[in-house]
C-alpha cells in the first residue's frame, strides 16, 4: 500500500514538474527570437540587394557565383572550431559565450565596413574588382556559417519549449530583411529609352545617326548603404538580447540543469 502510495506521489510530483516546464515566458520568447535572427540576417541581406549590386559593381552578374563560392569556402571555419572543441574541451559553456558575441562583433563591424565601401573597386589583373565586398563577404560567410553550430548548442541551456522560437527567429531574419527589400524596391523592372547618337565620320564629312536602346533601372528608395545600416541595428539588438540573456536572473529562471537560478542560489549557500 505504501508503495503503490508512493509511486502515486512521485507520478504527480513529475506531473507537476513536467507542467512546470511546460509553462514559458513570452519575454523570453522574442528575447531568443531576437537573438537567434543574428544567426543568416547578414548574408540573406547581402543576396536581397543582388539586384542592385550587379548593377553597380564590375562583376555584373557574376557577382552571386563569387558569393556562393566565398560561402563554401568559409565552410571550413565551423570545421576548425568544431576540431577545436575537440582536441582542447576546456569550458565549452564559456566558449559559446565568446564565440557569440565574436560572430555578432565580426557581423556588426563588416556590416559597418560594407556600408561605407560597398561600391569601392580595386583595378587588378586587368580589370576593376569589388575586392573590399568580397572579403566583408567573405568574413560575414564565416561567421554566420559558424554560428549554426554555436548558438543551437547555447539554447540547451534553456528549456526545451524554447527552442522553436529560436527556430523561429532564425526564420525571421529571411523574413525582415526580404520585406526591408521589397519596401526599398530592389530589383525594379528595366527602363527602356530610345537614344539617338550622331557619330561623325572624318572621312566622308559627314554625320550618320544610330537609334539604340538605353537600359536603366528605376532607383530604389533608399540606397544600399542604408539597408547594410539597417542590418547593423538588428544585430545591435540581437547582441542586447543575447547579454539579457545570458546575465540576467529573469531569464536564468528560464534554464535547466546546472544554469538554473535555483542551482545558482543553492551554490551560493
Amino acid at each position: 500500500m505504501e508503495k503503490t502510495e508512493l509511486a502515486a506521489a512521485e507520478k504527480m510530483e513529475a506531473g507537476k514538474t513536467k507542467k512546470a516546464r511546460a509553462k514559458i515566458d513570452p519575454i523570453i520568447v522574442v528575447l531568443v527570437m531576437c537573438f537567434a535572427i543574428s544567426s543568416w540576417i547578414d548574408m540573406i541581406g547581402v543576396f536581397v540587394e543582388f539586384p542592385i549590386l550587379v548593377h553597380l559593381l564590375p562583376e555584373g552578374w557574376n557577382l552571386p557565383s563569387y558569393v556562393v563560392v566565398l560561402v563554401q569556402c568559409a565552410m571550413i571555419t565551423p570545421i576548425i572550431y568544431s576540431v577545436v572543441n575537440k582536441v582542447c574541451p576546456g569550458n565549452t559553456h564559456r566558449r559559446e559565450v565568446f564565440m557569440a558575441y565574436f560572430i555578432m562583433a565580426v557581423g556588426f563591424i563588416s556590416l559597418l565596413m560594407l556600408s561605407i565601401f560597398w561600391k569601392y573597386t580595386v583595378h587588378f589583373a586587368g580589370a576593376d574588382r569589388s575586392i573590399a565586398t568580397l572579403t566583408l563577404v567573405f568574413l560575414l560567410s564565416m561567421v554566420d556559417t559558424t554560428s549554426c553550430i554555436v548558438y543551437l548548442p547555447y539554447m540547451s541551456r534553456f528549456k526545451e519549449e524554447y527552442i522553436p522560437a529560436y527556430i523561429a527567429g532564425e526564420e525571421a531574419g529571411g523574413f525582415i530583411t526580404g520585406l526591408v527589400g521589397i519596401i526599398q524596391g530592389a530589383g525594379g523592372e528595366a527602363i527602356c529609352n530610345n537614344v539617338t547618337v550622331v557619330t561623325y565620320n572624318e572621312t566622308t564629312g559627314l554625320n550618320y545617326t544610330d537609334y539604340a536602346i538605353d537600359i536603366t533601372h528605376k532607383e530604389p528608395r533608399f540606397p544600399v548603404s542604408v539597408f547594410f545600416i539597417f542590418l547593423m541595428f538588428i544585430m545591435a539588438v540581437s547582441a542586447a538580447s543575447f547579454s539579457i540573456l545570458n546575465f540576467s536572473k529573469y531569464a536564468r529562471r528560464e534554464m535547466v540543469g546546472k544554469f538554473a537560478l535555483s542551482n545558482e542560489n543553492e551554490e551560493l549557500k
